[in-house]
């Protein structure tokens, strides 16, 4: 009973249904082309318990990752291909985090910022069991 006065309480304040809504949201996870992925890094969202579960994470930076400039980085368009240089992923505005359920193998990543500066890396996930394959990609300042 409590919890539906608290919520009349906000729509008659004026906050309306949508910031009622605010206090649900969380990154949801997607699928193209039968993997897995979810974009997420910001606020409390990096600390949700379903990231263990994903393989791979790949953290966008601005600035060295290892540095006191550093700053998370998003709105990265990115694509993952095998090594025979086929396509899995065409991701558009995601990052800071981005975590993809892929199975054992070697990728190519290729990413690009909204500044049109590109970085490319090659990735190997292992998908051993409670370890995250963790790899960062940094953009000049």
């Amino acid at each position: 009973m409590h919890l539906v006065t608290f919520f009349m309480c906000l729509l008659f304040l004026g906050l309306g249904s949508a910031t009622i809504l605010a206090f649900e949201i969380v990154d949801p996870i997607l699928s193209q082309n039968g993997i897995q992925y979810a974009s997420t890094g910001k606020g409390e969202t990096p600390y949700d318990p379903r990231w263990n579960d994903f393989p791979l994470k790949l953290v966008m930076m601005k600035g060295p990752a290892k540095g006191k400039e550093s700053t998370p980085y998003d709105d990265i368009s990115l694509q993952v291909f095998t090594t025979t240089q086929k396509k899995l992923l065409d991701l558009k505005n995601i990052g800071p985090w981005l975590l993809v359920n892929l199975p054992p193998g070697d990728y190519y990543i290729y990413s690009q910022d909204r500044r049109g500066i590109d970085r490319n890396i090659t990735i190997r996930v292992n998908k051993k069991k409670k370890k995250q394959d963790l790899y960062y990609i940094e953009w000049p300042l």
